[in-house]
């Protein structure tokens, strides 16, 4: 079973997202933070291996 972390946090304004993970702050374009976005979202759906 995957396990996921839910210590992530986000942001943005009309120029870019920030996405903080942990103790890292990430300054991102706003295509990379909605890319950034639908990646947490997938991760955070409780998965089993196959």
């Amino acid at each position: 079973m995957y396990k996921t972390s839910l210590l992530a946090t986000g942001g943005f304004n009309e120029k870019c997202g920030i996405l903080g993970v942990g103790t890292k702050q990430f300054t991102l374009s706003l295509e990379e933070f909605k890319d950034a976005l639908h990646l947490l979202n997938y991760m955070e759906i409780e998965r089993t291996e196959r």
